[in-house]
Parts: C-alpha cells; structure tokens; sequence
C-alpha cells in the first residue's frame, strides 16, 4: 500500500510540474510576443529610439529566463533565438526596415514555436 501511496504522490508531483511549466512558458511566450508586435509597430512608424527601447526589454526578458529556458528547451532553439535578437537588433539601429521585419517576424515565429514544442500533445509524446 505504501508503494502505491508514493507513486501517486510522484504522479501528482510530476503533473504539478508539467501544468506549472505550461503556465510559465505559456506567460512567457505571450509577454514576449506582446513586446516583439509593440517593436513591429513602432518600427513601421518610424519610432525607432522607441522601438529600440521595447525591443531591449525583449532581449532582457529572454536573457532573464535563459537559464530555465536551457533546461527545457532543445539548444538549437536557443541558439536561432540569440541569432535572430542579434541580427534584428543590428537592423533596426541602422534603420533596415526590410531586413529588420524580415527577421523580427521569423524571431517572433521561433517564440511561438516554444509553446509548440512544449504542449502535451501526442506528436510530441511520439
């Protein structure tokens, strides 16, 4: 009966986690999605001192989670993440506006795919 017990408590532990995990990533994605479209539209209004400023804290937000990011994600994830950030903080300083919505949107794409990789699916469990 005890082994039982502890296994069920182990479940609950592990079902804690997963449901924890999705609601971090989960705020994290939309947080981060909201600053790159307030970036976007501040960009295409010529407000780029200010679309410089929102797109910092975006680039701070993901510096912040890095290390809990790390451990759940796959690193070349990150690694397309850190690039795209670099890449797009290079255009919208030197006000590249093609180039910078070119990457801004394929960097909002590998944040939406977080959430992807992380739901409890069955191509995932698969």
């Amino acid at each position: 009966m005890r082994s039982v017990t502890v296994a069920f408590a182990t479940l609950a532990v592990i079902i804690l986690a997963v449901c924890l995990n999705l609601l971090f990533l989960g705020n994290f994605v939309d947080d981060t999605l909201a600053m790159i479209d307030e970036t976007i539209r501040l960009a295409q209004e010529d407000s780029f001192d200010q679309a410089d400023q929102v797109f910092r804290q975006v680039t701070d937000k993901i510096e912040g989670t890095e290390t809990y990011l790390s451990i759940i994600l796959v690193h070349n994830e990150i690694d397309e993440i850190h690039l795209g950030i670099a890449k797009s903080t290079e255009y919208l300083e030197a006000h590249e506006m093609p180039e910078f919505m070119a990457e801004v949107r394929n960097l909002r794409i590998l944040i939406e795919h977080i959430r992807v990789l992380e739901e409890v699916s069955i191509r995932n469990i698969l």
